[in-house]
């Protein structure tokens, strides 16, 4: 049995690790807990359904009954992450293309809205605020950025019905197998409110916002951002249903502030592309 030890954004430990010829991951968390146990629900509860002659299917997870630290998943082969923006070939972007527009254009076209809670929403903010107020590193957020997310919040938002969602759909947690024909979703997330606007969120922290290249150099940045565009380009954000560009704004914000409480001190890039997003965005 030979381990490869790996670590996530998040601060989660990975072992991959290879048993009689099948290849496993073990996710180490620092807290197990509730919320982990309904985000390995929500992946295992995921129906595959085709695209094409794809499948699109979920990672399936074992829990470790002995030890609850860590949580075991097949691994996968395929292109993930950096690994699509850096060396996607164009079947791969193609379908990943016809992927996203299928999901939001086709499976949820038709959508009704419903005025979000804002003391769910408020007490979301507030429990990142309480977070991050240790850290000096925060002032800007805490006394500029977050101020005006509240402010926003004034205002009432709505959110579509459907809360059928991954919660952190990100390039990172998608696999893309061309010779297998499988779109493999992992690390799905329960979140403080589940809902379809948190995937497309998630969407344009990516895409618009570049959050998986932003360690990129500036040439790599440059094809990165030719591969963003071939996958979803501007119609794609232009085409969405009014209701649903109007409660995406808003969604966004919240989006970037749950990344707060994971930033790390020394990740200088990390601290100034949330700032640039938000100076964007507000």
């Amino acid at each position: 049995m030979k381990y490869l030890s790996l670590n996530s954004y998040s601060q989660s430990n990975f072992k991959i690790f290879n048993n009689n010829g099948n290849v496993f991951i073990n996710k180490y968390t620092k807290k197990f807990d509730g919320r982990d146990v309904n985000s390995i629900n929500k992946q295992n509860l995921f129906k595959s359904y085709f695209l094409e002659k794809f499948i699109i299917c979920s990672a399936k997870i074992d829990l470790n009954k002995d030890n609850k630290n860590f949580y075991s998943m097949e691994y996968f082969n395929g292109k993930s992450g950096a690994n699509i923006l850096l060396n996607g070939n164009v079947h791969e972007i193609n379908i990943l293309r016809k992927y996203f527009y299928n999901l939001f254009y086709v499976k949820y076209k038709k959508l009704n809205f419903f005025p979000i809670d804002k003391d769910v929403v408020y007490s979301k903010i507030s429990e990142i605020e309480n977070k991050i107020r240790s850290n000096k590193e925060n002032k800007l957020f805490i006394r500029e950025i977050i101020p005006l997310v509240k402010k926003k919040l004034e205002k009432i938002h709505y959110y579509p019905v459907e809360k059928n969602c991954h919660g952190d759909l990100t390039l990172g947690n998608i696999i893309v197998n061309i010779k297998e024909k499988k779109i493999i979703l992992i690390d799905f997330q329960k979140t403080y409110n589940d809902n379809i606007i948190q995937d497309l969120a998630k969407i344009y922290q990516d895409f618009e916002l570049n959050w998986t290249s932003r360690y990129f150099s500036s040439i790599l940045q440059t094809r990165a951002l030719i591969v963003y565009n071939s996958i979803l380009n501007k119609d794609f954000w232009k085409n969405l249903d009014k209701n649903l560009k109007t409660s995406l704004n808003f969604e966004i914000y919240i989006t970037l502030l749950r990344i707060l409480p994971y930033l790390k001190e020394n990740d200088v890039i990390t601290k100034n592309w949330l700032v640039k997003s938000f100076n964007r965005l507000l």
